[in-house]
């Protein structure tokens, strides 16, 4: 289709203003004359035939499949339809076929035409039509575009404000060959995980702790390092400690409140009793000491390994 589009601009400007080419079955004219149809229209009108022609081809070997069970005839099983509809009108029906015609469809006079349409229980109920196939592409295009070109389910529900035997799979089926949407999932951007920062009004509001593991590169007995981050500031504290118990953390936090005060929030990665373990020993030393258990913000999104 790209090649196509090239050829034919490059042929536009190549040529006069009146002269003409035949490209791919077309007939191109110059786009300098006035009135005359683009090369850049003629291209569009290739792609949007070439996308027909796929759309009735796979919709053709979907009704093949379903053998009897079609519910989208031909232009001429339609028109035998209507005939047999007529002869039922004027001699009655005579056969267990006859009685199903009679009971699914009816015959409407529009103009000069007999146009098929699914049994209503009452004259006054809205009617819909029957659609065959040589319209299904026309009829879902027009209830496509007339949704924006939504999804599935607002195409089909449009379509089956006027046509009785338009199908959901047929919908589904006319998106998937559908340029313009096609385009949009390209061009759609996935959004990452957004994590909401933690917001400190005052330089001791939120303070957060956690614990390092380095057992396996221990400094004799420290085997752990506890991290004491101001989250108004950036400061960071490091101290180290021989193991993870609650009492340890609080003796080792007692010394940083001496010397930069106290937080009014405290939270860590390391859960919330972890915390309140903490809280609970740093109340028994300095019973004065008032703090609250926050929550901490969600982990930022780790790389996935293709």
């Amino acid at each position: 289709m790209r090649m196509l589009n090239r050829i034919c601009i490059e042929r536009a400007r190549g040529r006069g203003a009146e002269e003409t080419w035949p490209v791919a079955g077309y007939t191109c004219t110059s786009p300098h004359t006035s009135g005359e149809t683009t090369a850049q229209n003629i291209c569009a009108s290739a792609g949007m035939a070439d996308f027909k022609e796929q759309f009735e081809q796979k919709l053709d070997n979907l009704l093949q499949s379903k053998n009897d069970n079609v519910v989208i005839p031909r232009k001429e099983k339609r028109a035998q339809w209507i005939a047999q509809l007529h002869k039922i009108e004027k001699e009655g029906p005579k056969t267990s076929d006859d009685y199903n015609m009679k009971k699914i469809f009816e015959i409407l006079r529009v103009g000069d035409d007999d146009r098929l349409i699914r049994k209503r229980k009452e004259l006054e109920t809205e009617f819909k039509f029957i659609v065959c196939f040589e319209e299904v592409h026309q009829t879902i295009s027009v209830a496509h575009s007339a949704v924006g070109h939504g999804g599935e389910k607002n195409t089909f529900k449009e379509g089956q404000k006027k046509w009785a035997n338009l199908t959901m799979q047929c919908c589904q089926m006319f998106i998937s060959f559908c340029i313009e949407c096609q385009d949009k999932k390209k061009r759609r951007v996935h959004k990452g995980l957004v994590v909401k920062p933690v917001r400190s009004e005052t330089i001791f509001s939120r303070c957060q702790i956690d614990l390092i593991n380095f057992q396996t590169l221990s400094d004799g007995e420290f085997k752990y390092i506890l991290t004491f981050i101001n989250h108004f500031s950036k400061f960071c504290v490091l101290r180290p400690l021989t193991s993870k118990r609650a009492e340890e953390v609080a003796n080792t936090l007692l010394p940083i409140f001496f010397t930069f005060g106290a937080p009014v929030i405290l939270h860590s990665d390391n859960g919330r009793e972890f915390v309140n373990a903490v809280i609970s020993e740093l109340s028994t030393l300095w019973p004065e000491l008032k703090l609250v258990t926050g929550r901490p913000p969600p982990p930022p999104p780790k790389p996935r390994c293709s």
